[in-house]
């Protein structure tokens, strides 16, 4: 992955200075410095749940993480334990690979049904970071969140590609879908 630049590759850029908190309640905010569609290198923000924040604290702690790069290399031995834990951020590539590795470690527990091994595995193919993304927006327009609200948290720029990831899920909960609920309610 080139930069914006394209002088170097690009890192996973969340620095611990870069996260703000906890709040009152938990939560807390994270800078992003600059993305790949940040054209004009602004930043954003981004709120951090209070389950967020205290996964990170957990991580920090275990990693001894005081300063620099949040997202590290593990490197494990062969029975699961932790060998290290680099001082250097991790590759964007990294981050599909970790989704892949616990969406089959979910698997072979269990936690996700009866799923055969072509289906797991057709999954694993299609899973990225990006997909975790649009699967985040779809889960928003599933609970009734609107457009503006969807874009602004996630940081999409075009109204037409959020609404192409979650156009199914807005048919079932649009007006025509919470006008129908009405009418069976009072029936």
């Amino acid at each position: 992955m080139r930069s914006v630049t394209g002088a170097k590759p690009v890192q996973v850029q969340i620095d611990v200075v870069h996260i703000e908190g906890p709040d009152g309640e938990g939560g807390g905010i994270l800078h992003i410095p600059s993305s790949k569609t940040d054209r004009k290198q602004e930043g954003a923000e981004a709120y951090l749940s209070p389950a967020t924040m205290a996964a990170i604290a957990r991580w920090r702690a275990a990693a001894k993480i005081t300063k620099g790069p949040l997202l590290r290399r593990v490197t494990t031995h062969f029975d699961g334990s932790i060998d290290s834990i680099g001082t250097t951020r991790l590759h964007p590539n990294s981050i599909s690979l970790i989704y892949k590795r616990l969406i089959r470690q979910a698997w072979e527990k269990g936690f996700l049904g009866e799923i055969g091994e072509n289906e797991i595995t057709r999954w694993l193919q299609s899973v990225s970071s990006h997909s975790i993304r649009v699967g985040v927006a779809q889960d928003n327009f599933a609970v009734g969140e609107g457009l503006p609200a969807i874009m602004q948290a996630y940081r999409w720029r075009d109204a037409r590609t959020v609404l192409r990831y979650g156009s199914r899920l807005a048919a079932k909960s649009g007006a025509s879908a919470r006008l129908a609920k009405r009418f069976s309610d009072q029936g």
